[in-house]
Order: structure tokens, then sequence, then C-alpha cells
């Protein structure tokens, strides 16, 4: 017979307590860990447990024909990109110039100067890239101030911070006409005379730089732009033995055109149309690329027709020079970022023009790809979303992203510790007012003291609160196992048709 003395019933969740008090002991001690063992970048060399290192010539002082095409097929994560000072999100597709390669031996380009120039420094820490730019900006009524936080809320430019990932290569991606660039993590940022910007120090983590430049750089004025030296002009028109039939190429798509910004948009725009667009790229034993590409009419993908044109634009006697780099770009809503890919890497060609200087002209047909429809494509673009976050977050937190949210979480409360006390002391100021003891200062310990017993009494009310609370409906949990058990019956006899009477009890 169950009496009194039964044992507990089992229904009383013993686990409850246990899982209440481990709780804290285990995020306390996953956060220790999450602090202690920070989690660096992966990066976007490893790919299926495997090293593309060697595949990212491209943004270095050489490249092979072909090798941005292996780059293009992996998905992985380059940067990943915030706009500063509002406006907006960047325009879509975005333009990240990396290295310009001028010297072509019939199957790769380098870069036949590799001097070095160091960038100064200024007082803000910021490099000056266009003095002449920033200089005409400074006299601008709509805004004052040459530093890059005063230039980011400016209308006309574009004021970036870019997390690049870990990559060998020492280059900064820029987009067009860049005006200023800072960075703390290297001591000096350096460039050559192509234009490029390189860090100086080893590139084996990733890093953020900010970057400021123009959406909508001014046409040049007649005589602004300089003439190219001799040296350069020989520089940019150097040529290997090409093909007779490249050259009958060429002559035949500008026959009849005169000036040589009428030619370079000719010869662009007929290989962007006359030719297809492929990744699947195998000439290992072809032995001119060029004619395998222009003559035999092969596909190829954008360092195949960048060197077209920089070789046709040659042959016009048309300087021009190579460019690796980027160009595309999603935004993630979660991350509320500009997300650079691999698959976006790209290279077009920078042609000399008289009164317009360096002008970029990209020969690449557009890809003949269809994406996904409908529900997968929603779904798939939900998982890309969720990768985004997962790495900005959780695997790419270093030791610099946690010391900026301690120091954010810092901030936070110095700031509502600090606009507490002042509304307590508002309160108190009111609270002597009403009462007529507006003449009368309140001593810091009588106002800590008020807090002390504001707090006491609030901890009172709620205990009493939870006390009566589990009075009122406390007695069903600590109903007897065979109480409830009867109870169900009762309940299930109810729905069956034979409800017990009032005066009936049960046996």
């Amino acid at each position: 017979r169950l009496g009194a003395a039964s044992p507990a019933p089992a229904i009383r969740a013993p686990l409850g307590r246990l899982t209440l008090a481990a709780s804290p002991v285990v995020v306390a001690a996953g956060l220790g860990i999450f602090f202690l063992l920070p989690h660096y970048g992966t990066g976007y060399f490893r790919e299926g447990g495997k090293s593309l290192r060697r595949d990212l010539t491209g943004f270095s002082d050489r490249i092979e024909l072909g090798s941005i095409g292996r780059i293009k097929k992996s998905h992985a994560t380059v940067m990943r990109i915030t706009r500063k000072g509002g406006g907006g999100l960047p325009p879509l597709p975005l333009r990240l110039r990396g290295v310009a390669l001028d010297s072509f031996n019939g199957r790769a380009w380098e870069m036949s100067d590799e001097d070095h120039v160091i960038l100064h420094r200024g007082p803000d820490g910021a490099y000056v890239l266009d003095r002449a730019g920033l200089d005409s900006l400074a006299g601008d009524p709509r805004g004052s101030g040459g530093t890059p936080r005063a230039l980011e809320a400016r209308r006309g430019l574009l004021s970036l911070e870019i997390l690049i990932e870990p990559i060998e290569s020492q280059v900064l991606f820029t987009p067009p006409d860049p005006l200023m660039v800072s960075t703390t993590r290297f001591h000096s940022v350096l460039s050559d005379r192509g234009g490029d910007l390189y860090a100086a120090g080893p590139r084996m983590r990733r890093f953020p730089y900010r970057i400021v430049s123009r959406l909508d750089p001014p046409p040049p004025r007649p005589g602004e732009i300089l003439p190219l030296s001799d040296d350069d002009r020989k520089r940019y028109l150097q040529l290997p033995a090409v093909d007779s039939r490249v050259e009958a190429i060429g002559r035949r798509i500008t026959a009849g055109i005169h000036g040589d910004r009428a030619r370079a948009r000719a010869l662009e725009g007929y290989l962007k149309s006359h030719y297809a667009y492929s990744l699947d790229v195998n000439d290992a034993a072809v032995r001119d690329p060029l004619v395998h590409l222009l003559v035999e009419r092969a596909p190829g993908h954008c360092e195949y027709f960048s060197t077209a044109l920089a070789v046709l634009l040659r042959l016009q006697e048309i300087p021009s020079r190579v460019v690796t780099g980027f160009n595309g770009g999603e935004y993630s809503e979660l991350t509320d970022q500009t997300i650079i890919r691999q698959s976006d890497a790209h290279s077009w060609v920078e042609a000399w023009l008289p009164d317009e200087g360096w002008t970029v002209l990209d020969a690449t047909p557009p890809e003949s790809a269809l994406g996904d429809l409908g529900m997968l494509a929603r779904v798939r673009r939900f998982f890309d979303e969720v990768e985004i976050a997962w790495d900005t977050y959780i695997v790419g937190l270093d030791l610099q992203d946690q010391g900026n949210a301690y120091e954010e979480v810092r901030d936070w409360f110095d700031v509502t510790a600090a606009g507490t006390f002042i509304r307590l002391r508002e309160a108190a100021a009111r609270i002597r007012e009403v009462i007529g003891f507006g003449g009368v200062t309140l001593p810091a310990s009588d106002a800590l003291l008020g807090v002390i017993v504001f707090l006491a009494a609030a901890a009172i009310a709620v205990t009493g609160g939870v006390l009566l609370v589990r009075r009122r409906f406390g007695r069903g949990r600590a109903l007897h196992p065979a109480t409830i058990l009867f109870g169900r019956f009762e309940r299930a006899a109810a729905r069956e048709g034979g409800p017990r009477d009032p005066w009936e009890i049960g046996r």
C-alpha cells in the first residue's frame, strides 16, 4: 500500500538542478578555452586539405597563362569588405587592382622593374597615394581635413575596410583611383613604378587595412597627363616574336580606324564579342597559346584575353600592361559585408591613351553559365551566408578581433554605468526638489546607500513573487505518483463515456 513513506516521485526531473548548476561552469570554461586558443583564419589556400599557394602566382611579379583559371574554380573567401562612413554598399561588381605586369615572353607575364619606394606616412598613420587629389579635396566646402576618417563622410568618395585572408603575396588590393591607404599591422607601405601597393612584412595572417578612393574620378583636362618617358614607352611596347597571323588579325580589326582610343576600343569589343569563354583550358602541349586562342579560336579565360588585347595593342604601338586582381563580389546580409571569393579573380589591361593616361580595358567575354533557380538557389544562398557568418565570427576570430571585442564590451559597460549614475543623480535631484530639499546636497555615500536599499527592496519583491507563484502552482507538482496516475485514468474514462460521479470513490 502506498503511503507517506513511499519513495520520492520519479517525475521530478533530478537532472534539472545539475543542469542549472553545471551550465555556468561549462559556459565559463568554454569561453576561457575560446579566448585562450584564438581561431586563426584558415585562409583560402587550404581547399580540401590541399595547399593552393603554388597556384597563386597571379598576385606576385609573375603570371603564367592558365594560373588564374585554376584559382577561379575555387569558391573560397579571399576578402571581406565593409564600407565606412555610411553611404550604403560599395558598387558591384567591385574591381580591386592588384599587380601590373609589363614583360611578356610568349607564355608568362613578369615585372621588369621590381624597385619599390617607401611611401611617406602622415601623422594620422595614413599613406597618401594621390597628393593632388587630396589637395583638391581639402578645398571642398563640404568637409574639412584629409585623414581617412574625415574623408569617410565626403560625397563621391569610397572608404572601405578590407579584411584580407592570409596570402603569400604582399599586395594590397585597391579600388580604382585610390587616394589614401592606412594599416596598423605593418610599419610601412611600398609602391612600385606600376602603381602597385605592397605591405612591408610577412603576410601569413589575415589583417585589415583601410582604403579611400574616388567613386567617379573627374576626367583629366588637356595638359594634365604627362607623356610617357622614352624608357617607359619602350618598356610597355616590348614583345617577343609574334606570329604573323596574329598581326594580321589586329590589322584587320583596326582597318580604317584612326586614333589610339578608337583602335583600343575596337580591339576590346572584337575580342569580347567574337570569342568564347571557358575555364576548362588545357594548352600545356600547345606551342603558342596566343595563336591557339586568336587563330584557332580555342576558348579561354581572363588572362588569355587580357594577354591577347595587350599584345594586339602593342602591335598597334599603344603602350599597355596586364593587371591582375579581382572583379565581382557578393553582399552578405548576415555580416553586412561584401564578400570577394577566389572565383572573382580576374585579369584585364591598362592602356596608355593620349590625354587620358592609363585606361582600363577588359576584353574578357561574359561567362555563359546559368545560375541555380528557385528553391535550390535560395537554399544554396542560405548555406553560403551561414558559412560566411561562421567563418567571420567564429573561425576567423584572432587575438586582435578578441581585443577589439573586449574593448567594445568595456566601452559599452563604461558608458552604461556612467549613464545609470547620471540618471540616478538626476532622479535624486528631482526627489529633493519635490520634497522641498532643493538646496540640500546629497553626499555620495547617501546616494550609494539609496541604491543599495532600492536593490534590496527589488530582491525582496522578486523573492516574494517567486514564493507566491510556487505556493499557488506548486501543489500539482507535489502530488503523489498514485494520485497523478489515477487522475490520468479518470480523464481517459471520461473520454470513453464513463465519467465518475462526484459521490463515487475510486477503487
